[in-house]
């Protein structure tokens, strides 16, 4: 019986091999195999069972909608579906190309995603720039859009849009004056140193505001309207800026007969010094106004009053820190004239009795202490 097994053993092997091999079934490789995200088993040589799938980026498109394609056994791709331009999908929503479609000079903001079934979305523009639906300028408010279904009663999962033509929307500079652009537009923030009726737009009106501390050099107002020296829309005059503000220095100078005193504001409240680095300085703030007072021990015998008056009775700081008048050329004169001579006689015979009496008063200071230490004074 062993015999006989092995000899049956032997005719079946035989006959199997004289049947014909078997392979299996080869493809063509698959035409979409270097497309971004597609990836292929075997992409040059591909036979039954190869499969090629898609990876789709990250964003409103982020899956696809047939992930696999193999090859069958009759040596043919079931799908070329993986790979081509539409197989990556988003969710449902309003799959318009990024969710929305880009504005220049804005920018939108969405809530509830870009695009999504339900998302809602603003359109916000640049400084200068205002927005418009089909031309007509509109508020932010009226450019919000939400993406809803497009006949929600009948089929709520259905196909969606926004609730308005979003590329009807755009982002517009309206006519105005932007050189050099002295504002924001009207109901946005104004600039720190501009108050405008209407920001840059034709007809409003600009005046310069300094804050504390700073004061206007040059135009402090202006219009917007038509030059036709340049062909534009320009501000009427060229706008001023604010800088700095400079105290004025109160010293008189150390051989000087008068000071200022009485220093008042413009409203006629009392002013105190600015103070200063060095204490012994006198600063005044810009609108400070002061009165001259001499240095006078002559008096008039009727009135009581001081029988000299400063050639200039008071003096105002300016904001780019000087006075009205240089405190170098004020002197005191005579409050009256004499017959022969006229104001500058009375003035030198003044300021030559000054001396007398006042070298007089030295020379007799000077007895006394002679005569106090004992020495001859003659």
């Amino acid at each position: 019986m062993a015999p006989s097994r092995a000899v049956a053993a032997i005719v079946v092997a035989a006959a199997l091999a004289a049947l014909p091999a078997i392979h299996a079934a080869a493809c063509e490789p698959y035409p979409m195999r270097w497309a971004a995200g597609v990836t292929c088993t075997n992409p040059e040589n591909p036979t039954t069972g190869d499969t090629c799938t898609q990876t789709c980026p990250v964003g409103p498109h982020n899956h696809a909608a047939v992930p696999e394609v193999h090859c069958t056994a009759a040596g043919k791709w079931n799908s070329t579906a993986v790979g081509a331009r539409n197989n990556c999908v988003g969710p449902a929503g309003c799959n318009h190309p990024n969710g929305l479609p880009y504005v220049t000079n804005g920018y939108w903001s969405c809530y509830g995603g870009h695009g999504l079934a339900g998302s809602v979305c603003e359109l916000y523009c640049d400084t200068f720039y205002q927005p418009t639906f089909y031309g007509t300028v509109v508020t932010t408010n009226d450019t919000e859009v939400v993406c809803q279904p497009v006949q929600p009663t009948i089929d709520p999962d259905g196909a969606f849009s926004w609730s308005k033509v979003v590329n009807a929307f755009r982002c517009d500079r309206p006519t105005g004056c932007y050189d050099p652009p002295l504002a924001y537009p009207a109901g946005a923030q104004q600039s720190s140193d501009w108050e405008c009726s209407d920001g840059n737009l034709v007809d409003s009106t600009c005046a310069l505001q300094c804050p504390q501390g700073e004061h206007a050099v040059g135009v402090n107002k202006t219009s917007c309207g038509w030059s036709s020296q340049s062909g534009k829309y320009a501000w009427d005059a060229t706008p001023g800026s604010c800088v700095d503000t400079v105290a004025c220095n109160g010293d008189t100078g150390f051989f000087s007969d008068y000071e200022l005193a009485d220093c008042k504001y413009a409203n006629g409240t009392a002013a105190d010094p600015v103070p200063s680095e060095w204490g012994w300085q006198a600063l005044w703030a810009p609108g400070v106004t002061c009165a001259s007072s001499c240095y006078s021990w002559d008096y008039d015998p009727v009135t009581g009053e001081k029988a000299t008056v400063p050639s200039v009775a008071s003096v105002t700081c300016s904001v780019d820190g000087t006075w009205s008048t240089d405190l170098s050329t004020i002197v005191c004169e005579p409050e009256c004239t004499w017959a022969l001579g006229g104001p500058e006689t009375a003035r030198r015979a003044s300021e030559g009795f000054r001396d007398f009496s006042f070298g007089f008063e030295i020379g007799a200071v000077a007895l006394v202490f002679l005569a106090g230490a004992g020495l001859p004074v003659f």
